[in-house]
């Protein structure tokens, strides 16, 4: 009889669950251009950087194995998420409905996105995932923050520049591009310096109360090894009453 697979625990469900809704959140958000001053930012910056503390911390605690299959069900997830949008805003409409063009716009935009977000993934987080558990090892799982940072800046360097350079291709002035580049880069630096910090302490808080060691790839802290054992209630019962049924036995007999 085959055993039937085990139900995830609902927390890495929720984690999941976050994870998705930040990177659909920050796809939504492509081709909002923010101007500040001379400065050209994409409005996803806000978001987008949570991600990688997000992906370093899921790294360094369920190990490079879960984090690997984030990137993929990501992948997924987004392909099947364009799919569907774009299918949708071809229907027929009415002809007193006149938004044809901004869901042409918006929407029909996501598969340029796609083809962005995917290039980019495959190259940026897997290295970042590579880099973080690498010095993970050389380093024998100490000073999380700075390899979190160091894989960080790396990541989303590569990020930045093969996203911005898909997307907006053909959409903007190479110039235009350039300086969303620069600008999106530095200030997803300084934005995941700050973001790192928590993500750290949150780690380091798990390590000290599980204690995995630096080569431990597959930390489940949610699972505690010591908590495996199950205590069968009915044997426990019915040892109960044999043990009291024999001490009756006893008391009647003396």
């Amino acid at each position: 009889m085959t055993k039937s697979p085990s139900i995830p625990d609902k927390q890495i469900v929720l984690i999941g669950m976050i994870y998705m809704s930040l990177f659909l959140a920050s796809s939504t958000l492509g081709y909002k251009i923010v101007a500040v001053g001379s400065q050209l930012y994409c409005a996803s910056i806000l978001i987008f950087p949570l991600l990688f503390p997000f992906s370093d911390a899921l790294t360094e605690i369920y190990g490079t194995k879960f984090a690997k299959s984030m990137i993929w069900y990501t992948i997924i997830c987004e392909c099947i998420f364009v799919t569907l949008t774009n299918s949708a805003i071809r229907l027929p409409s009415p002809a007193n409905w006149h938004h044809q063009a901004e869901y042409d716009f918006i929407v029909g935009g996501y598969a340029h996105i796609l083809l962005a977000n995917v290039t980019a993934m495959l190259v940026s987080f897997y290295l970042n995932v590579w880099l973080l558990n690498k010095w993970k090892v050389l380093l024998k799982g100490k000073h999380y923050y700075f390899r979190s940072l160091g894989a960080t800046a790396i990541g989303e360097l590569i990020y930045t520049i093969i996203t911005n350079a898909i997307a907006y291709t053909g959409v903007l002035p190479a110039a235009d591009i350039i300086n969303i580049i620069f600008s999106n880069y530095l200030f997803k630096l300084i934005y995941s310096a700050i973001l790192a910090y928590p993500a750290a302490l949150f780690v380091i808080y798990i390590k000290s109360k599980y204690k995995p060691t630096a080569n431990s790839a597959e930390l489940n802290p949610f699972k505690d090894s010591r908590a495996q054992k199950v205590v069968d209630i009915s044997k426990y019962i019915k040892n109960r009453f044999s043990i009291k049924g024999v001490q009756e036995a006893d008391k009647s007999t003396s």
